[in-house]
């Protein structure tokens, strides 16, 4: 049953924070500050159930990894994509959704808040 959350930021610390938290309330979370490494994982990783990335990443940006997880959304392979950000516009909210976010989240980012999103419709143990 896939149930795996990938998490991409170009941060590591972020990605730790994250991942930590979520796997500190039973998500199965795994994270890469590599955004072509998150494109790889999109494409191959079955257990995948849901992305959070990152925005504004050098090289590939957030935008390219939500629409290369929304073809894989489109075919029933995964479930929500979220986008979160430090430098938020309307356009950039706009063009997150329009690649396939489900969620925009603006950073400092409420943790309780991404996990209450990604556990609404997901596969997770008890919240501990």
């Amino acid at each position: 049953m896939p149930d795996k959350v990938l998490v991409v930021d170009d941060e590591p610390e972020a990605v730790a924070e994250m991942v930590a938290f979520l796997k500190r309330r039973g998500v199965n979370a795994c994270g890469t500050s590599d955004p072509a490494a998150a494109l790889a994982a999109i494409s191959s990783d079955d257990a995948l159930y849901a992305v959070v990335t990152d925005l504004r990443m050098p090289r590939i940006d957030g935008f390219r990894v939500l629409a290369a997880a929304n073809q894989r959304r489109l075919e029933g392979r995964l479930g929500p994509l979220v986008a979160i950000t430090g430098h938020a516009t309307e356009d950039d909210e706009r063009r997150a959704m329009d690649c396939g976010a489900l969620h925009f989240f603006q950073k400092p980012l409420d943790l309780r808040l991404l996990l209450q999103v990604l556990t609404a419709t997901g596969p997770t143990e008890t919240d501990r």
